[in-house]
């Protein structure tokens, strides 16, 4: 009389046990990880405005 067959009492929840077999999330993981790398390996490649004043502009139609 205590079991009752409809009650999830006793069940797993699969999708937190099988998230990491899921193929999409290998994806996810690999490209934001290549993401980082690409990010931190291209830090010293960025382009450092240089400190000298613009010259004046001339004005179109004069």
């Amino acid at each position: 009389m205590s079991h009752h067959p409809n009650h999830p009492h006793h069940k797993q929840d699969k999708k937190k046990t099988e998230m990491h077999k899921d193929w999409r999330t290998w994806t996810v993981v690999i490209l934001m990880l290549a993401g980082m790398a690409a990010y931190i390996l291209t830090n010293e490649e960025v382009v450092v405005p240089v400190d000298e004043a613009p010259g004046p502009v001339e004005a179109v139609g004069e």
